[in-house]
C-alpha cells in the first residue's frame, strides 16, 4: 500500500505501473468503486431511517407533552404553570 494513499488509489497505481490497458485498470479498480458507493448509499439509507424514527419519536413526545399539560390545566394548574412543570419534580411529588 501507498502511504497515504486510499485502496482504489493504490489499486489504480499498481495497474497503471504494470502499462495495463485502460480497459483492465478500471477492471481493477470498479469493484472497489462499487464497494464505496454500496457502502455510502446503505450508510445514508440508515441515516434516513434513523431521522425518521427521530422524527416520530418527536412527534409522540409532543403529544404526550400536549396530554400532560391538559391534564395539569383540568387539576387546577395554569397553562403557563403546566407548561413549566418539571416532570422529575410531578414524579417525586406526593399524590394530592
Amino acid at each position: 500500500m501507498y502511504e497515504g494513499a486510499s485502496v482504489i488509489t493504490g489499486r489504480m497505481i499498481d495497474a497503471l505501473g504494470a502499462g495495463l490497458p485502460a480497459a483492465e485498470v478500471e477492471a481493477a479498480v470498479l469493484p472497489g468503486l462499487q464497494e464505496a458507493h454500496w457502502a455510502i448509499h446503505r450508510a445514508f439509507a440508515e441515516h434516513q431511517r434513523i431521522a425518521e424514527d427521530r422524527r416520530h419519536l418527536a412527534a409522540e413526545i409532543g403529544e404526550l407533552i400536549a396530554g400532560l399539560v391538559s391534564e395539569l390545566v383540568a387539576a387546577g394548574w395554569s397553562e403557563q404553570d403546566a407548561r413549566q412543570a418539571d416532570v422529575r419534580q410531578l414524579a417525586d411529588a406526593p399524590a394530592r
